[in-house]
């Protein structure tokens, strides 16, 4: 029996801020790994497994202000996007890019506007 070869999920997490008043959904960064995640994010741990986690409602500390995710999305692409050949500077991502076909989007607002 010849099995299909299986795309595997290659990710990629966008913070993003929320409509506002002083921002209009613009990018704060992307993540590509795991290390870059932990350095920029105090990510809540679960108790007993010890796993990190994002939800709706949790405080985050983004280029120094502190913001409530108020929405997360996730997108599949059809395709896997190749970050290879890319020019430029990346100022949005700690680290170098890499290819990736699906999207966590993690939309905040600063607390400061909520009030």
């Amino acid at each position: 029996m010849i099995e299909k070869k299986l795309e595997k999920f290659a990710l990629r997490i966008l913070f993003k801020y929320q409509n506002t008043e002083s921002e209009a959904r613009r990018e704060i960064m992307y993540i590509y790994n795991r290390e870059s995640l932990n350095s920029e994010i105090n990510l809540k741990k679960h108790a007993e497994s010890n796993q990190e986690f994002i939800e709706i409602g949790d405080i985050l500390t983004l280029e120094g202000n502190e913001c409530k995710v108020v929405n997360i999305t996730f997108y599949l692409s059809e395709k896997m996007n190749n970050m290879e050949h890319r020019y430029g500077t990346n100022l949005l991502s700690p680290t170098e890019t890499t290819n990736y076909n699906c999207q966590i989007s993690v939309f905040v607002t600063p607390l400061e506007e909520l009030e």
